[in-house]
């Protein structure tokens, strides 16, 4: 696995959702000049540990 560096102002969207316990978190940017995207996949049930992540992104981006 490549870890991959999304400078904040190069953010284009964050995507969340949830069906049942799976739930996933994806971030789309763009990176080194190409457009780029990456899923985090994690159980509901963690689900206010990312809550706080997600808020802080979009509140950083909009």
């Amino acid at each position: 696995m490549e870890a991959v560096l999304y400078p904040i102002q190069n953010i284009s969207y964050i995507e969340n959702g949830s069906i049942l316990l799976y739930s996933w978190i994806k971030i789309g940017g763009v990176v080194n000049g190409e457009t780029k995207s990456f899923v985090v996949e994690y159980n509901t049930v963690v689900d206010d540990m990312f809550k706080a992540v997600i808020d802080k992104l979009r509140t950083s981006l909009f």
